[in-house]
């Protein structure tokens, strides 16, 4: 999940209201990943944090583990 604290002490409370956005249409909303990442750019990509999120997803090599269960 979102390290809340950390995000909070690093001095980025504004961004953590998108970024919970962000995560639950990718993790929780069950859709396949190019779609969750269109509706996250729909939705709340004009922060920047949430921009860094889905570009970090488009561009990794490795993957992206699901969230437990």
């Amino acid at each position: 999940s979102l390290n809340l604290i950390g995000l909070r002490r690093a001095g980025f409370r504004d961004h953590i209201k998108p970024l919970k956005q962000a995560f639950d249409i990718f993790f929780r909303k069950g859709l396949a990943t190019p779609n969750a990442l269109e509706q996250i750019e729909a939705d709340v990509a004009d922060d920047e944090l949430v921009t860094e999120f889905v570009d970090f997803i488009r561009n990794t090599e490795r993957g992206i583990v699901s969230y437990g269960e």
